[in-house]
């Protein structure tokens, strides 16, 4: 069901079949592969793209399982899936954007990093973490993620061994007009506007918690209203395991003016 406030979002709860969920858990890439030959920094994302994942190279290393997971989700058919999910919603959430209210049949896809002239929509499904804690740290505060995005979501692959704190997707909307932090409180707070994180923690208003858990599902239509943030996770050995799922068009597609 599709919660339609403060922005769409959905949120589900064992989202894929146990049996697969297994097998994509047991496989999930070892952190060292996010960074060959270098050592992690405490509680950064790294990532590993869709297009890397299904290159000849990786093919080699990934077990079937994770590559028929990641094409599929950045496909067409996935695209269309979503479309379907949030129905005249996305149009009507993003009337910025002309091509959702194309036939989404007609809408021309390709994996991000493999876009052609002709490419409407750049699809993403990327394995990631969120490395090790060393030291009590939010990987994001509260932020919009970049308006090029129609759709961001989120599966987490939690260790079962882990017992660590936060790491939690937190849904925020504005108390009456988001403020811009003073450089004061952004300098306090940490916060870094190259994260998009302009915002003044007292203008805002959590709304949902999404908890950091096994095989729990998150997806939400984007924009610059679309604001959400990750809690500060406790010292840990293990890392925050996601994948990542995004539909991009391109920059010059996007009329949304940045808010602060």
């Amino acid at each position: 069901m599709v919660i339609p406030y403060p922005y769409p979002h959905i949120v589900i709860e064992d989202a894929l079949d146990e049996e697969v969920y297994n097998q994509l858990e047991e496989n999930f890439p070892a952190d060292e592969r996010f960074a060959p030959g270098h050592k992690l920094q405490s509680n950064v994302r790294y990532n590993m793209p869709a297009a890397q994942c299904l290159t000849p190279s990786a093919n080699a290393t990934l077990p079937d399982v994770w590559l028929d997971f990641v094409r599929y989700h950045s496909s067409p058919d996935f695209y269309r899936e979503v479309a379907d999910l949030f129905g005249s919603l996305l149009p009507h959430f993003r009337r910025d954007l002309k091509v959702l209210r194309s036939d989404m049949h007609r809408v021309r896809t390709a994996v991000r990093g493999w876009e052609k002239n002709v490419t409407d929509i750049s699809l993403e499904a990327q394995i990631a973490i969120n490395s090790p804690v060393k030291k009590e740290s939010s990987v994001r505060r509260a932020h919009y993620d970049d308006p090029a995005e129609i759709y961001a979501g989120l599966l987490y692959f939690r260790h079962d061994n882990d017992t660590s704190k936060g790491g939690d997707l937190e849904v925020y909307k504005c108390k009456g007009r988001c403020r811009k932090a003073t450089e004061r409180q952004a300098k306090r707070l940490g916060l870094r506007s190259s994260q998009k994180e302009f915002f003044a923690p007292n203008t805002l208003q959590r709304t949902n918690v999404v908890r950091y858990a096994k095989n729990v599902f998150v997806l939400f239509i984007n924009s610059v209203k679309s604001l959400h943030g990750v809690t500060k996770r406790g010292v840990t050995r293990f890392s925050r395991r996601i994948v990542n799922f995004t539909a991009q068009v391109r920059a010059g597609m996007v009329k949304q003016a940045p808010r602060g």
